[in-house]
């Protein structure tokens, strides 16, 4: 159904620490439903501006890497007169990766950003559950709920669509003191992170430089940003979130040939990465 004229328009907000998930959710949400905007991001500017465009906008969903901060903002921005009004926050986590941190030990979400994301959640989307055993799906969901009591949970299958039951819009208060009470307790998982700043000099091996970051994956790296040079008047754009690996090709007028990458990973030796990131390079 379309918003009339000026009216809010309601905003679904896909949140969730892996990226695969949160986009196989994001797709889902986007197939069964009947809107005209489907912004995606971490900033919600041209939301705002498109929603104050478009007198006649359906409801919308819109993807970001922080749903909590971007509800809040948004609410924000409606009560000074916007448009959009956030509807829900919906947190995809991946089903198989948490019921293996279950099966061996660990605490169901990786980190204490991870754990927040899941307590401030209106409704939490487990992607893949269709692979797992009817008790490690009750496993999983008896753990999440101890984090999230009050949302409700859903099956999401990639390649079908996900239509979520009307919601009763986003209570920021609610949602931080369900947080706040979670990550204090006694045992919650505490996030720790080192940052490794790289310098690369000369031209990398495209195939050693892909298993490189294979490797880091394989070891929990958390991200990988930068660029390398590939020579040729070429660089790659090097974006990485866990396994997720993102290379953009670019040409440049003054190719210089050195690069730069930052490494973000829970625990990493900075000397053995420099020197397996040294051994990608084909000439100096």
């Amino acid at each position: 159904m379309n918003a009339a004229p000026g009216h809010p328009v309601p905003v679904t907000i896909v949140g969730g620490w892996d990226v695969e998930a949160r986009a196989t959710l994001f797709e889902a949400l986007l197939a069964a439903a009947d809107t005209s905007l489907t912004p995606t991001g971490p900033g919600l500017g041209v939301l705002v501006a498109a929603l104050e465009r478009c007198g006649d906008a359906h409801a919308v969903i819109v993807e970001s890497t922080d749903a909590f901060s971007a509800a809040c903002e948004l609410l924000e921005v409606h009560d000074r007169g916007g448009r959009g009004h956030p509807d829900a926050v919906v947190v995809a986590v991946d089903a198989p990766r948490a019921a293996t941190r279950l099966a061996i030990g660990h605490p169901v979400t990786p980190d204490r950003s991870a754990l927040c994301a899941v307590a401030s959640a209106d409704r939490i989307a487990l992607v893949g559950a269709e692979l797992l055993t009817q008790q490690a799906l009750i496993d999983l969901v008896d753990a999440l709920a101890l984090r999230s009591p009050r949302s409700s949970f859903h099956s999401c299958v990639a390649g079908q669509p996900l239509r979520l039951p009307p919601a009763m819009g986003f209570d920021p208060a609610h949602a931080a003191r369900r947080a706040r009470a979670v990550c204090s307790r006694p045992g919650a998982p505490v996030e720790s992170r080192t940052t490794v700043a790289l310098r690369i000099c000369g031209r990398v091996d495209p195939d050693l430089f892909q298993g490189w970051l294979h490797a880091l994956g394989e070891q929990g790296v958390i991200r990988v940003d930068g660029g390398v040079p590939l020579g040729g008047g070429a660089r790659w754009l090097v974006q990485m979130v866990r396994d997720r690996v993102d290379l953009v090709e670019e040409r440049v007028r003054r190719p210089a040939p050195v690069g730069r990458l930052v490494v973000v990973a829970p625990e990493i030796d900075a000397e053995i990465t420099s020197a397996t990131l040294a051994g990608t390079i084909r000439d100096a």
